[in-house]
């Protein structure tokens, strides 16, 4: 990647409201995050990241995987691209 046409890509995402969910308990997390095109991940925080093409795939932590009912998680990345940018569509698995 041309580091000249490389612009950084930050994001803060609440990706869970375990309302949204299910009313219970929720032990476990996953996020997928894709984008209309290429991206590179920098890193991230609040979760474990793993970067291919044009997903990044985000799950829990050991210390934020449970969600009780009504209480949400955040997450943050930070990566580049090349182009112009457009917001990435995020799915829960």
């Amino acid at each position: 990647m041309n580091m000249a046409d490389t612009r950084t890509l930050l994001a803060e995402i609440a990706a869970i409201d375990n309302r949204e969910v299910t009313p219970e308990v929720v032990a476990a997390w996953n996020a997928v995050l894709e984008f209309s095109q290429s991206v590179t991940l920098v890193g991230g925080w609040g979760g474990v990241f793993n970067a291919s093409a044009q997903s990044i795939e985000v799950t829990n932590e050991a210390y934020n995987g449970q969600l009780a009912p009504g209480a949400s998680i955040s997450f943050g990345l930070q990566g580049g691209h090349s182009g112009n940018f457009a917001a990435p569509s995020c799915r829960m698995r």
